[in-house]
This record gives structure tokens, sequence and C-alpha cells, in this order.
């Protein structure tokens, strides 16, 4: 299946430059940029196989084309919408945040 482009929503883009400081500051460049890695490791499964990712968190607060994806080997979710020709990435979340009720805030 062709990869689809992704577009990534300034929310998302500001989530991903957050914890990139964080790593940066406490974890160093090496882990930083593992986690950059593991964003787009994320980021290219899911435009090639935008159904792999879970519907559950987004059914749970009324947004029901919303998918989650976790990263590899960082506590993280990509939040997505597949939009046909491009999957929108909507936040990129850590898993220890109440993501129902900041998804319910955000919908």
């Amino acid at each position: 299946m062709k990869a689809r482009r992704i577009e990534r929503q300034t929310r998302a883009r500001e989530d991903v430059r957050a914890a990139l400081e964080f790593y940066l500051a406490e974890a160093g460049t090496t882990v930083a940029e593992s986690f950059l890695q593991a964003i787009d490791d994320a980021f290219q499964h899911v435009a090639r196989m935008p159904t792999a990712g879970s519907s559950r968190l987004g059914q749970e607060v009324g947004l029901p084309d919303l998918r989650s994806w976790r990263l590899k080997r960082f506590p993280y979710l990509v939040f997505y919408y597949d939009k046909g020709d491009s999957i929108v990435v909507w936040r990129v979340l850590h898993m220890q945040r109440d993501l129902p009720k900041t998804l319910s805030e955000l919908g």
C-alpha cells in the first residue's frame, strides 16, 4: 500500500517539541535522537497502515475517527485521523496523562 502524506497539526508539533526538550535536558542527545526516530517510525507506520491504530480512546471520548499508535521504546501515543489521501497527526501525548480527559477537552 502506498504511504499517505503526513500532516502535523500545530498541537502535535508542540507536543513533540516539548517532549524533545525534556529528553534533551534529562537524558541527553542520544535519547532525544532515539525519540525523534521513534516519532518518525510511528508516522511512517500509520502512513502505510492507517487502520493499524486503535480507535478505543477516540470512541471513548466521542471522536470515533480518532486513532492512536504507540511509539516504540517511549511512553507516547500518536493520535491521528485518516483523511483518505493523508494522515492528520492531531496530538502526541504521554501515556501517563489522563488521556480521556485531555482528549475530551480538545474534541
